[in-house]
């Protein structure tokens, strides 16, 4: 089937990492479909009505230039969306599948009800209920585009629960991220010399903080080092470490490229998450296809995947728990078995679970 994905967090070359899990969904799609990817991005008037006249045919992942704050700015900004659908490579797709609620799935679903193409809205953010809840515009534009694409997808339970919320209409079905466990798997001999958590930015919202005071808690526990991979914007959380006096303790990494990731994860005694707030939990499912035990905190994603079987959860923002459950799984991390980790994950979330998924939601949405 022809597909075209609308999403403004992928990952065009040279773009950076943000949006990394929708190029994995596209990745794993791809082995059944022919997607083709349009990526929305601000721009003025001018550059618009450019591309509204120009004839020449779209590559396969090509930016879309999308006018804001003008007036009738989502009639405008459909338009100039239905022509990129016109222009894509090959023959017009059969199905267009949009990442994000807000701002770009209303104009979507105009440029498809144009065309009389079915409409797949996935969301992944977990600011969506704030968001509608303060802006009446919003409210009623995602509200208008869950009542009339032909399917809804959230990558987890609780933003289902919550999207279903906002529109008690909503029929959301639950696909988490794609996860390549062809990729992430177990090490051979790992090290496990190290725990680990990662995040493109730290931040509060991923704990960071609660993280460096239950190291500083078991300093003298004989926990592995901790490493932080992420950018640390004004090194903000380095001097927490050293205000802590756990600086010997923790090594912040910044970001590292996909291989370094993947050979932290795999050598790691085990990976952690603190978030405060989390929609899936990308890093901490990779963790798992490497064969690490996890502890994560019950902040909204993580915890629709992370079993007893395969690590320990703990509430959100309660330090001394999050301090206990490092110090029980570092003394026992040896014991969970690598392969029964990856096979758990790659059960669950692997390409071929999502595809498998995906595919049923893409049956159901042809049908509509």
């Amino acid at each position: 089937m022809r597909i075209a994905v609308v999403s403004r967090w992928y990952p065009l070359p040279g773009h950076g990492h943000a949006g990394l899990f929708v190029r994995e969904q596209v990745d794993a799609l791809s082995a059944d479909h022919d997607v083709s990817v349009l990526v929305p991005a601000a721009a003025r008037t001018a550059e618009a009505a450019r591309f509204l006249t120009t004839k020449a045919p779209l590559e396969r992942e090509a930016a879309v230039p999308l006018p804001e704050r003008v007036p009738a700015g989502v009639l405008l900004r459909a338009l100039v969306l239905d022509r990129a659908l016109s222009r894509g490579p090959g023959r017009p797709p059969e199905l267009v599948h949009v990442h994000l609620l807000a701002p770009d799935a209303l104009p979507t679903l105009l440029a498809c009800r144009r065309r009389r193409i079915p409409l797949v809205v996935t969301e992944h953010a977990g600011y969506l209920p704030q968001l509608v809840s303060r802006q009446r515009r919003a409210r009623l534009q995602v509200r208008f585009v869950l009542r009339h694409c032909q399917a809804v997808v959230a990558v987890g339970l609780a933003l289902a629960r919550a999207i279903e919320t906002i529109e008690p209409a909503a029929r959301v079905e639950v696909v988490g991220n794609a996860i390549d466990t062809a990729w992430f798997t177990p090490a051979l001999s790992p090290t496990r010399d190290h725990a680990l958590t990662v995040a493109t930015t730290l931040d509060e919202e991923k704990g960071i903080d609660l993280l460096l005071r239950a190291w500083a808690g078991l300093a003298n526990a004989g926990v592995p080092r901790l490493v932080i991979v992420g950018e640390d914007p004004g090194k903000r959380f380095a001097r927490l470490a050293a205000a802590l006096g756990v600086g010997e303790h923790v090594q912040f990494h910044g970001v590292v490229p996909r291989e370094e990731l993947r050979r932290l994860m795999q050598h790691a005694a085990f990976y952690v998450c603190a978030s405060r707030a989390e929609t899936f939990g990308v890093a901490v499912a990779e963790a798992l296809a490497c064969g690490r035990p996890v502890v994560v905190t019950q902040c909204g994603g993580p915890e629709d995947f992370v079993s007893d079987d395969v690590g320990l959860t703990v509430p959100v923002d309660d330090e001394q728990a999050l301090t206990r459950a490092v110090g029980a799984l570092a003394a026992t991390a040896s014991a969970y078995d690598p392969a029964v980790l990856h096979a758990h994950i790659e059960g669950l979330v692997g390409h071929d679970a999502f595809r498998r998924r995906m595919n049923a939601v893409y049956d159901s949405a042809l049908r509509r």
